[in-house]
């Protein structure tokens, strides 16, 4: 697999992709998990039956930064 570095929203994410892919996977990861990242996409690319793309994302303060009233007020705000 293909795997490129991609700035999204300040954010440095990684993007795994092989060709024109049916699902999208996308993970919050920490340090912890992008230590071991590579081989987790390897592992899930030999198993998986259909075409992927597996787009992670770094995440330092998991309760601040996934925390979902935040996200549903700025999905709120961008509508007006």
């Amino acid at each position: 697999m293909d795997k490129i570095v991609v700035s999204i929203g300040g954010k440095d994410c990684l993007i795994y992709s092989a060709g024109q892919a049916e699902y999208v996977l996308v993970q919050p990861v920490d340090d912890h998990d992008l230590e071991v990242l590579d081989e987790q996409v390897t592992a899930i690319a030999k198993a998986a039956p259909v075409p992927f793309v597996f787009v992670a994302f770094p995440v330092t303060d998991w309760n601040r930064e996934l925390d979902k009233v935040k996200y549903i007020s700025q999905i709120q705000f961008h509508k007006k």
